[in-house]
C-alpha cells in the first residue's frame, strides 16, 4: 500500500516538472533576444529610444527630466569644447563675441549644467558668429557631438523654465552607454528583449555576458563618421574602428552561425558630408564618385566581404536614427525579418 502511494507521489512530481519543462519550453520559444553593437556613438542607443517611441507608446515622464538636464547641461559643456577648438584652430570671432567668449569660459569653470538666462543668451550670440559655425563644420578635427548644432539652435527653447523636452529633442540628446540598456516590449505574440551595451572600447568587455540565447545582432555603423577619430583615441579612426569591431564580433565563436542585420545609420549627415569631403582621402581603395549612393554601395560591400559565410545571412538597411517615421518602416522590416529566422532557428519553417 505504502509503496502504490509513493509511487503515485513520484509519478505526481515528474507529471509537474514536465509540465513546467514544457512551459518553460514554449516561453522560450516565444522569446525574440537581440543583441545590438557597434562602436561607440555610432546611434546604438537612439535605435533603442526609438525602439521606445515605436513599441512602447513613448519616453516615460519620469525619464523626461532626467533628459530636459542632460540637454542642457550639454548644451553649456559642447559650447566650451567649440570655444576651446577655436582658440586651438586659432581662429578669431568677432571682438564682441571675443568677450562674451571670455565671459563664458569664466562662468563655467569645471564644466556646469546651469543654462540660466545669461547662458542662454551668450550661447544664442556666439552661435550666430559665422566664424564659430564655421569650426563645428571642421568638427573632424575635435571632439563634440554632430547632435550639437541642433541644441545651438533650439536653445532659446530649451532654457524655458517649463521647458519639457519633445521626441526629437531626446532622440538627439547624446548619452554614452555604460553598463546595459535594454528595451523590452511585445509585438506580433513574441516577448522582445533588445540589448545595448557600451561601444567605447572600455564596456566592450561586458559583451560576452549577454551573448547566451541571442537570436540575432544588431549591428549599427555611423556612415558619416568615415573621416572622425575615436572619443577614446584620436589616433584612429571611426570607420576603421566598425570594420575591426564588425570583423572580431560577427567571425567570433559566439556569433559565427548568428544572422545579422546592419543598420547604416547617419544617411543625412553622410549625404551632406560626402559632396565636402572626399571618400578616397580615408579610403584610398575608393573610385567612385562623392556621391551618396555610390558611397553607400562601397562601405555596403566592405562589411559585407567581412562578415558573409555560409553559415549564417545578412541584411543591411541604411537609417537616419532620429527620424521616427523612416525608423518606423526599417523597424517593422527588421523585426519581420528577426521573426522569420527566428521561426527558422526553432524549426517551425
Amino acid at each position: 500500500m505504502g509503496s502504490k502511494s509513493s509511487k503515485r507521489r513520484k509519478n505526481k512530481r515528474t507529471q509537474i516538472i514536465e509540465e513546467q519543462l514544457r512551459t518553460d519550453s514554449l516561453k522560450k520559444s516565444q522569446q525574440i533576444k537581440v543583441i545590438v553593437l557597434g562602436a561607440g556613438d555610432s546611434g546604438k542607443t537612439t535605435l533603442l529610444k526609438q525602439m521606445k517611441i515605436v513599441f512602447q507608446g513613448g519616453i516615460p515622464e519620469h525619464d523626461k527630466k532626467f533628459f530636459r538636464d542632460t540637454i542642457r547641461a550639454n548644451i553649456i559643456n559642447n559650447m566650451l569644447t567649440l570655444l576651446r577648438a577655436a582658440e586651438d584652430l586659432d581662429v578669431h570671432l568677432s571682438e564682441e563675441n571675443e568677450k562674451i567668449a571670455q565671459f563664458f569660459f569664466s562662468s563655467f569653470i569645471g564644466d556646469s549644467d546651469s543654462l540660466t538666462e545669461t547662458a542662454r543668451d551668450q550661447v544664442y550670440q556666439l552661435w550666430s558668429d559665422s566664424q564659430l559655425k564655421q569650426v563645428f563644420e571642421e568638427r573632424s578635427k575635435f571632439q563634440i557631438a554632430d547632435q550639437a548644432g541642433y541644441f545651438f539652435d533650439e536653445v532659446k527653447r530649451i532654457a524655458d523654465p517649463d521647458y519639457i523636452p519633445t521626441n526629437q529633442d531626446i532622440l538627439n540628446c547624446r548619452i554614452p552607454t555604460t553598463g546595459v540598456n535594454v528595451v523590452e516590449f511585445h509585438l506580433n505574440n513574441y516577448h522582445w528583449q533588445v540589448v545595448d551595451v557600451g561601444g567605447q572600447r572600455s564596456e566592450r568587455r561586458k559583451w560576452i555576458h549577454h551573448f547566451d540565447d541571442v537570436s540575432v545582432i544588431i549591428f549599427v555603423v555611423a556612415l558619416s563618421e568615415y573621416n572622425q577619430r575615436l572619443f577614446e583615441d584620436v589616433s584612429v579612426n571611426r570607420m576603421h574602428e566598425s570594420l575591426s569591431l564588425f570583423n572580431k564580433t560577427t567571425n567570433s565563436e559566439y556569433f559565427r552561425s548568428k544572422n545579422c542585420i546592419i543598420l547604416f545609420n547617419k544617411l543625412d549627415l553622410f549625404a551632406r558630408k560626402i559632396k565636402e569631403v572626399p571618400l578616397n582621402q580615408y579610403f584610398p581603395e575608393y573610385h567612385g564618385d562623392n556621391n551618396v549612393e555610390s558611397g553607400k554601395e562601397f562601405f555596403k560591400q566592405k562589411f559585407l566581404t567581412i562578415g558573409s559565410n555560409h553559415q549564417r545571412h545578412i541584411f543591411a538597411h541604411f537609417t537616419c536614427a532620429i527620424d521616427t517615421e523612416g525608423m518606423k518602416l526599417v523597424l517593422e522590416s527588421v523585426n519581420l525579418c528577426i521573426i522569420e529566422n527566428f521561426l527558422k532557428d526553432q524549426g517551425f519553417v
